[in-house]
C-alpha cells in the first residue's frame, strides 16, 4: 500500500512540475506535489524498515525456538536381548493390546550399548516387548500372562506371557 502511494505521489509530482515549468499550474502546486511525494517517500521508507524489523525480529525468535526445543536422540531403550534378527533386519516381538497375541515388528535401531539398545522407530512408548523367550515365538502367535493381565505400570520383567505349549517369554514396556 505504501508503495502504491509513493508510486501515485511521484506520478503526480511528476506531471505537476512538467506543468509549471510550462506555467500551466502555479509553482506553489508543483512544490506542493514535491513536498507529498517526499512526505509519501518517507511512508514508504519507514514501511520497509517495518517489514525488515519484523523478519529479524521473526528470525530471532526461530533461533529461539530452535534453542527451546528439547530432541531426544532416540524414541526409547530396550534390552539388547530384546532383539530377533531375520537376515540384517532387527526385530521385536510386542504383546498386541488384550495380551493374547505378539506381533513380530521391524525396528530401526540407534546408538546401543552392551545392555540397552536405542529404539528409533517399529514400537511406541508404553508398548510390551518381548526380551526373554522371543526365540519361540512367531506373529500372530496366541499368548497368555502367566501371572494375569499386566497392570499397565512399571517393569513387566516379573510377569510372564506363556503359549499354549507352556513356553514362557518375559515382555517388557518400550522405555
Amino acid at each position: 500500500m505504501a508503495r502504491a502511494a509513493l508510486d501515485q505521489a511521484q506520478q503526480v509530482h511528476e506531471r505537476k512540475r512538467a506543468l509549471a515549468s510550462r506555467a500551466i499550474v502555479s509553482r506553489e502546486a508543483a512544490e506542493a506535489a514535491q513536498a507529498a511525494f517526499r512526505t509519501a517517500q518517507a511512508e514508504f521508507n519507514a514501511a520497509r524498515a517495518e517489514v525488515e524489523l519484523a523478519a529479524a525480529q521473526l528470525q530471532q525468535a526461530e533461533i529461539i525456538l530452535e534453542k527451546m526445543t528439547l530432541r531426544a536422540p532416540f524414541d526409547g531403550r530396550l534390552s539388547q536381548n530384546a532383539l530377533v534378527h531375520s537376515g540384517d533386519k532387527p526385530f521385536v516381538f510386542t504383546v498386541m493390546p488384550g495380551g493374547s497375541t505378539v506381533k513380530k515388528r521391524q525396528i530401526e535401531v540407534g546408538l546401543s550399548d552392551h545392555a540397552r539398545v536405542a529404539i528409533r522407530s517399529g514400537v511406541e512408548e508404553g508398548e510390551l516387548v518381548v526380551v526373554i523367550g522371543q526365540h519361540l515365538l512367531y506373529d500372530g502367535m496366541a499368548v497368555r500372562f502367566a501371572d494375569g493381565e499386566p497392570s499397565g505400570t512399571g517393569n513387566f520383567a516379573s510377569t510372564a506371557t506363556t503359549d499354549n505349549a507352556g513356553n514362557h517369554s518375559v515382555p517388557e514396556r518400550l522405555q
